[in-house]
C-alpha cells in the first residue's frame, strides 16, 4: 500500500515505495510557506500524520551519504491511475493545520537551573500534538543530508530520545563534519531541557563541534559551566572556564556565581580555597557583585576560617544595599507616600537583608563565634532590621535564620537555647522544615539525650507528615541514627537500617510494577491503533515497536534501589568498630559501597541534621562527584579495626576471608 501523508512540520527525507513529492509546512514563527521535495525508498522512515500529493518518478541508485537535496520547484501532480489518491492528493492543508503551525512561537533558552522557558506554553504540551514517528532501522538506509535533515526536523519538534539516536547514527556514518553550527547549537539547547539525564550527549555535541572546526560561542560555555552546577564537576567547570580566557572571553558574573557555588559544594579544602581566588577574580573584572555573589563568598571563607574576609564581604553587601536602597529613595522615609511599588522595594530589601545576615550568621557559628552570631539574629527585630514588625519578608530565609542557630546550639549542646529558638520563630509563624527538626534531634544527642532525640523525630513526623521511604523520612531517620549509633545503641540503629533498607526496596519494586503496567497499558493502546488502522485501510502511524527499548537505553538512568545517606552509615560503622564487631562493620561497609550513598556537601564535616546547607538553599539530593570525597572501603575499617583491637588480628583476617 502506498503511503500517504501531509506533516504540519517541516520533515526530512523519506523513502517509502517510490519516489514522490511531498508538501510540508514549514515551522517558521511568522509565516507558513510550503516545500516540495523528492525521496526514494524501499521502507518508510518515518510517519507524519496524513496524506498528500504523490508523485512517482524514477528511482535512483545514489546512495552516496552527502548527495544533494533534488529540486524544490516541482509543482506536485496526482496519480492519474489512482482515484482515491487523487482526491487526496488534491486536498490542500486545512485552515486548523496551519493555524497550529502559526501559533507555535519560538522556544527560549532552556536554562539548566530553572528548567525550561516558554513563552505561552512548555514545549511538553504540543510535544505530542505534531510528533515525528520514525523507524530508527529504515533512517539507516538515509543518505546523509537526509539524516541531517531529519534531525533537525526532529529538534525543532523537541522529541529529544529521537534527536539522540539519530545523532548517534550521523555520528557512526562520520556525518558531523556537513553538520552546521546552527544543527550542533540546537540540539544542544534542547538537550539542556533535562542536564542531569543528558549529561553525556550535552559533553559530547559541544566536544564534536570543536573537532569539526566550530567554536562555542560565550552563551554556550557559560550554559555549560552552569549545568556544572548540577552535576557537581568542579574540574571540568574550571576547564571551561579556563577556555574562556584562552578564547579572551569575558566571564559574567553569572558565571563566576555558578563557579563560586560549585566551589562551596567541595567538602575539600582545595576546592574551597580555589572559591577564594574565584571571589578575587570576581573582584577584579568589570562586573558588580551580586546577593549571590556575596552569600557563596561568605561561606566560603567562613569554612577556611578566615571570618575577616567574610566580614568584609558582609560589609560590602550591605552598602551595594544601602546603595540601592537611595536609588529607589528609600533611604529616608520621613513624610514618605507608602505606594504599591515602595513597599514591594521595602520587601525587597528586606529579604536581601534577611538572607545575607543568614549567610554571615552562618559563616560566624563555622568559625566558632557564637555570641556574635547571636548578636546579628537580635539586630534583625530592631528598628530597620529584616524581622521588625509584624510579617516576615521571606518564609523560606527565616526558615533557614531557625536553621542557623538550631545548628550553633548543636555545636555547643545548647538544649535549652535550641527550644527556646524554636519556639520563639515558630510563634512568628516561621515554619519549621526537616532540617529543623534533623537539628533538634541532633542537639539532644550532643548532650546524650537519646530519648529526647527519639521524642523530637516522633514529634517531626507527626508534624511535617514524612511518608515512609521518602526523602524526609530518609534525612530524619539519617539524625536519629546517628544518635543511637553515637551512645551505643546499636540494635535500634541496625532496626532503623533495616527498616530504610526495606521501605525503598518495595517503593522500588512498586515503581517497577507500576512502570511496567504502563507499558503494557501502552503497548495495548498501539496494538489497538494498529487494528484500528488495518481495518480502515489506513498507514499506521504509531512508533516501531522494536524502536522502543533502543530509544529507552540510549538515556535512560537507573535508579538506586536503596537510598541512604552516607553521614549515617559511617556512624554505624564506627559504632561496630567501636564494640568489636567487625563483620557488622565490614556488612554495613559493602551496602556502603554497592550503592554510593549521598551525603552532604559543607566543608570539613558533614551536617549530621541531613538538610539544606547553612545561609545557602543548594540542592542536597544529589551525590558529590568530587575526587575529594572517597568512600570508605573495607581496608579502610579492617585498618581502624586493627588499631583500635590489636588483640583481635586473628579474628580480623577471618572476618576479611
Amino acid at each position: 500500500m502506498t503511503s500517504l501523508w501531509t506533516s504540519t512540520t517541516t520533515t526530512a527525507a523519506a523513502r517509502i515505495s517510490s519516489t514522490f513529492t511531498t508538501r510540508s509546512v514549514s515551522l517558521s514563527r511568522h509565516t507558513t510557506t510550503t516545500t516540495t521535495r523528492q525521496f526514494r525508498s524501499s521502507t518508510s522512515a518515518f510517519m507524519p500524520r496524513a496524506a498528500t500529493t504523490i508523485k512517482p518518478t524514477p528511482s535512483s541508485a545514489d546512495n552516496a551519504p552527502h548527495s544533494p537535496p533534488p529540486a524544490f520547484d516541482l509543482p506536485p501532480e496526482p496519480i492519474a491511475s489512482d482515484a482515491s489518491t487523487q482526491r487526496l492528493a488534491s486536498r490542500k492543508p486545512s485552515t486548523r493545520e496551519t493555524d497550529t503551525v502559526r501559533q507555535q512561537k519560538p522556544f527560549k533558552y532552556a536554562n539548566p537551573k530553572h528548567g525550561v522557558e516558554d513563552n505561552d506554553a512548555s514545549p511538553a504540551h504540543r510535544r505530542d500534538k505534531n510528533k515525528i514517528y520514525i523507524k530508527l532501522s529504515s533512517v539507516r538506509k538515509l543518505a546523509g543530508w537526509e539524516k541531517i535533515q531529519l534531525l533537525h526536523d526532529i529538534v525543532s519538534n523537541y522529541q529529544l530520545d529521537e534527536a539522540v539516536a539519530i545523532y548517534k547514527m550521523i555520528d557512526e556514518n562520520g556525518l558531523l563534519p556537513r553538520m552546521k553550527y546552527a544543527d550542533f547549537h540546537a540540539l544542544y539547547r534542547i538537550l539542556l531541557m533535562d542536564p542531569i539525564k543528558y549529561r553525556s550527549q550535552i559533553i559530547k555535541v559541544i566536544s564534536d563541534m570543536k573537532t569539526v572546526g566550530f567554536i562555542p560561542t560565550k552563551n554556550c560555555l557559560e550554559t555549560l559551566i552552569s549545568c556544572c552546577t548540577k552535576w557537581r564537576d568542579m574540574d571540568f567547570a574550571f576547564r571551561i572556564h579556563d577556555e574562556m580566557l584562552s578564547l579572551r572571553m569575558t566571564v559574567g558574573v553569572d558565571t563566576y556565581n555558578d563557579l563560586l557555588t560549585i566551589c562551596s559544594q567541595q567538602r575539600g579544602l582545595a576546592g574551597i580555597q580555589r572559591g577564594a581566588k574565584v571571589w578575587q577574580d570576581l573582584l577584579a573584572s568589570e562586573g558588580e557583585p551580586t546577593t549571590t555573589s556575596f552569600i557563596r563568598a561568605m561561606d566560603i571563607f567562613g569554612h577556611l576560617r578566615k571570618i575577616d574576609e567574610a566580614k568584609k564581604v558582609y560589609a560590602a553587601a550591605l552598602a551595594q544595599l544601602d546603595k540601592f536602597r537611595e536609588s529607589v529613595g528609600l533611604d529616608d522615609l520621613a513624610g514618605l507616600k507608602m505606594t504599591k511599588k515602595r513597599k514591594a522595594d521595602m520587601k525587597l530589601i528586606a529579604q536581601r537583608q534577611l538572607v545575607l545576615g543568614n549567610a554571615y550568621m552562618a559563616a560566624l557559628v563555622t568559625c566558632g563565634l557564637f555570641d556574635e552570631a547571636e548578636a546579628v539574629y537580635r539586630g534583625y527585630g530592631q528598628e530597620g532590621g529584616p524581622m521588625a514588625g509584624e510579617g516576615l519578608p521571606s518564609a523560606r530565609a527565616a526558615s533557614d535564620t531557625l536553621n542557623v542557630l538550631l545548628g550553633m546550639c548543636a555545636e555547643h549542646g545548647d538544649v535549652e537555647a535550641a527550644k527556646r529558638y524554636f519556639e520563639e520563630l515558630t510563634r512568628r509563624n516561621v515554619p519549621p522544615t526537616g532540617v529543623s527538626y534533623g537539628r533538634m534531634i541532633d542537639v539532644h544527642g550532643r548532650v546524650g539525650d537519646v530519648e529526647g532525640a527519639k521524642r523530637w523525630f516522633e514529634l517531626s513526623v507527626e508534624r511535617l507528615g514524612a511518608q515512609p521511604a521518602t526523602t524526609k523520612m530518609l534525612r530524619l531517620r539519617n539524625s536519629l541514627m546517628i544518635v543511637y549509633a553515637k551512645h551505643g545503641h546499636l540494635p535500634e540503629a541496625m532496626e532503623l537500617l533495616r527498616t530504610m533498607i526495606r521501605e525503598w526496596e518495595e517503593r522500588s519494586r512498586k515503581e517497577a510494577e507500576e512502570a511496567e503496567a504502563r507499558e503494557e497499558a501502552e503497548a495495548e493502546k498501539r496494538e489497538r491503533a494498529r487494528q484500528k488502522a488495518i481495518a480502515n485501510r489506513q498507514t499506521y502511524l504509531g512508533p516501531a515497536e522494536e524502536d522502543i527499548p533502543v530509544l529507552q537505553q540510549l538515556t535512560e538512568k537507573p535508579k538506586p534501589t536503596v537510598r541512604l545517606l552516607r553521614s549515617g552509615l559511617q556512624a554505624v560503622i564506627d559504632a561496630h568498630i567501636a564494640a568489636g564487631d567487625l563483620k557488622a562493620a565490614l556488612w554495613v561497609t559493602d551496602l556502603l559501597e554497592m550503592q554510593g550513598a549521598p551525603t552532604s556537601f559543607k566543608g570539613g564535616e558533614e551536617k549530621q541534621a541531613g538538610g539544606v546547607a547553612d545561609g545557602n538553599l543548594a540542592d542536597e539530593d544529589m551525590p558529590a562527584t568530587t575526587s575529594e570525597s572517597p568512600l570508605l572501603t573495607r581496608g579502610d575499617v579492617l585498618q581502624k579495626f586493627r588499631a583500635m583491637h590489636p588483640g583481635k588480628e586473628g579474628g580480623v583476617v577471618g572476618a576479611s576471608a
